[in-house]
């Protein structure tokens, strides 16, 4: 446990054990054992611990990236996780948010394990990038691509107005041309609608190349900004998106944060 601590290792496996003490594999997972029923490790998967160091108290490491050393699956972390990680939001979600293209059976991929898993199957399965910290790594959505799984999981990712804001904070920080190359691909009508309008609210050029090829694939589809369980249908209808906007457009000038 010294030699842990002294080598400041957050997760080990049956290699890093037998590497200190030089027991066989099958001592070595006994061993490992006995320390998860003393509290100085904490199982993240077969084989694989969390190292619980005396300054923790006892207490295991419950950030995102250290719960998600138990995936093994394809994954990436997105929606609300994702833009609270960038930046785009102050709304910290209580459970890491990880899209699947498939379905994680697996005992660790639960809330109760602190993950949430979204299957968004394999065609929009992209977007991705590799983050380490405290040599632990992830995959992680790209800034771009999180947004558009925010308009994509609106409930998932605090609503309408909080998925507003994030588009509203992306205009100014991230390339507008790649958030339209993604949703574009992800080839949803609505969502083009929602994020066209949007960026048109944060001030993007609606002549601008951009949203104008946001706006080819649209046709005469209408949509509505929100929910219409919870904002109703009444809305001013916006014919450059072909968009009944539900919520307002004062409301969301005013809760945008310029």
């Amino acid at each position: 446990m010294s030699q842990l601590e002294f080598e400041s290792e957050l997760v080990i496996d049956l290699d890093t054990i037998q590497r200190l003490t030089s027991l066989n594999r099958n001592s070595a997972r006994i061993l490992a054992a006995r320390l998860v029923k003393k509290g100085w490790l904490a199982r993240v998967r077969r084989g694989v611990y969390q190292f619980v160091p005396a300054q923790m108290g006892g207490y295991e490491r419950q950030d995102w990236f250290m719960v998600l050393q138990a995936v093994s699956a394809p994954y990436y972390l997105s929606f609300l996780a994702a833009a609270y990680h960038y930046g785009l939001t102050p709304q910290r979600p209580a459970v890491a948010q990880m899209a699947t293209p498939r379905l994680i059976r697996a005992r660790y991929a639960i809330p109760e394990h602190g993950i949430e898993q979204v299957v968004i199957g394999e065609e929009r399965f992209f977007g991705t990038r590799e983050e380490t910290r405290d040599r632990l790594t992830i995959t992680i959505a790209e800034p771009e691509k999180t947004v558009i799984d925010c308009l994509d999981a609106v409930k998932r990712c605090g609503g309408i107005l909080e998925v507003a804001r994030i588009v509203q904070r992306a205009a100014r920080r991230l390339d507008v041309a790649t958030l339209v190359d993604y949703a574009i691909r992800v080839g949803t009508k609505t969502l083009s609608q929602r994020l066209g309008y949007l960026l048109e609210l944060a001030g993007v050029d609606v002549e601008g190349r951009d949203l104008q090829r946001l706006k080819e694939g649209l046709g005469r589809r209408r949509a509505y900004l929100a929910n219409v369980s919870m904002y109703g249908r009444k809305g001013s209808f916006v014919p450059r998106w072909g968009l009944i906007d539900n919520v307002g457009r004062e409301r969301l000038l005013s809760e945008a944060e310029f």
